[in-house]
């Protein structure tokens, strides 16, 4: 009896693993306006990002002091693999201001480590060091 019964489990689970498990970006991030900050050295930054099917868009976040330079927004495609959010660039800059230059690490394109995930909640880094970047977001269900 105990033969049969272990040789169930046994093939219940090997079928219910997937060895390429990938998830759908869609059903990671909702179609939504995420507003929060990102740590950078030292210092929290406002920050908001527009989700719309597989593309991105980095808008002002309505503060003054502690945003991300207009010239450092951009756009593009975005998706997720594993635990792994990519941001890819179409669009760059938003506004030009040549009298602040923005700083290339804190431009949103890249891979990102997704550190925790929620229907209502993101974070998300790269970098170490002084290079670090961690995103703390919050969906704000907007209807679309």
């Amino acid at each position: 009896m105990k033969t049969p019964l272990c040789t169930l489990i046994l093939i219940l689970f090997l079928t219910g693993c997937n060895e390429n498990d990938t998830l759908n970006e869609t059903d990671i991030l909702p179609n939504d306006v995420y507003m929060g900050s990102y740590h950078y050295q030292g210092i929290d930054y406002w920050s908001e990002i527009i989700i719309s099917d597989d593309t991105y868009n980095e808008r002002p976040s309505g503060g003054y002091y502690y945003q991300k330079p207009y010239n450092c927004l951009t756009a593009g495609t975005y998706s997720v693999y594993g635990n792994k959010l990519t941001f890819t660039l179409d669009v760059y800059p938003f506004f030009e201001n040549p009298s602040e230059p923005c700083n290339p690490d804190v431009l949103l394109p890249g891979e990102y480590q997704i550190n925790s995930i929620s229907s209502d909640s993101l974070i998300f880094e790269r970098g170490t060091g002084d290079n670090r970047i961690v995103y703390y977001m919050k969906r704000l269900f907007v209807d679309n």
